[in-house]
């Protein structure tokens, strides 16, 4: 925004209705008729003026105001976007709609602003009214939840894979797991791993999760969580099963970091598991030393 407010935001000519006594641009015979405007001299006109105020300027403002309204947002932010706002005090304010991105025309001249529009849309889709008035809530994507245990999967297996010291496992990219029934029933699922670590003495199972927190507080004390402990127990206890090295497999927890960084382990009934959270807003060489 700052850049774009110092080369200087878009302008386009807009129509606009004004009564006058010195006509110019359109005349509106309808409107003057039905408003009586003839018998004092004057008629409507439609005008088209070269002004800041277009559908594209209108969504950059009413974000800016949004933004400045969320919560969530540092307030040292919150006051900077406050000022970005009454930058643009010439463009009227509006409620976005979903339709509103579909109805921009950009050309070579205002190129820059599909990048901005495109921030736009996507603080559109994630701003939801929270329950103090006048404040906006930011929601997590599930598309997000689904990419960042995808991403932390992917640099699993990539750095697994490619790294010397640990050459001698094989990488499964998952674990199919058949549930053990006293019969064959069609509606049981297969449970499927995220990654496998496989070596003649060892086996790993890692399962990357997506949270906004890898802890979560009740009555003011912080702890894991249980659905996703349960989860990969349940898998460790399914693959001990199959005897030998499985017997004792071991079982990693995998989150990106958010508020909090963890890593713990602990053991139980013959398992070992860690819960660890990686970085992914680090650089590549930093993201390697930790996993």
């Amino acid at each position: 925004m700052k850049r774009l407010l110092r080369q200087g935001i878009d302008r386009a000519y807009v129509a606009h209705t004004q009564d006058t006594q010195n006509p110019k641009g359109k005349i509106a015979i309808a409107d003057s008729l039905k408003r009586g405007l003839l018998p004092r001299n004057a008629v409507a006109c439609v005008v088209d003026e070269l002004r800041h105020d277009v559908l594209h300027n209108r969504i950059l403002r009413a974000t800016l105001h949004c933004l400045a309204s969320t919560a969530e947002i540092d307030l040292g932010f919150r006051h900077e976007l406050r000022m970005l706002e009454k930058q643009l005090d010439d463009v009227s304010s509006i409620a976005i709609h979903a339709e509103h991105f579909a109805r921009v025309q950009l050309h070579r001249n205002n190129a820059f602003y599909r990048f901005l529009l495109n921030v736009c849309e996507l603080c559109f889709f994630a701003l939801l009214p929270s329950e103090r008035k006048g404040n906006i809530g930011l929601r997590i994507f599930l598309e997000m939840k689904s990419e960042c245990e995808k991403c932390s999967k992917i640099l699993s297996i990539t750095f697994i894979a490619s790294n010397n010291s640990t050459s001698r496992y094989r990488v499964n990219v998952s674990i199919g797991i058949r549930a053990n029934a006293m019969r064959k029933l069609a509606l049981l699922p297969e449970m499927v791993t995220d990654v496998g670590l496989n070596s003649p003495s060892r086996k790993i199972v890692i399962e990357c999760k997506f949270t906004p927190d890898a802890l979560k507080e009740n009555w003011g004390k912080l702890s894991a969580r249980s659905g996703h402990l349960y989860q990969l127990f349940a898998y460790l206890k399914h693959l001990e099963r199959r005897g030998g090295a499985h017997k004792h497999c071991e079982g990693l927890l995998l989150y990106p970091r958010a508020t909090h960084s963890v890593d713990f382990v602990f053991d139980t009934k013959g398992h070992t598991v860690r819960v660890v959270t990686l970085d992914l807003r680090a650089g590549w060489t930093d993201i390697k030393v930790q996993l």
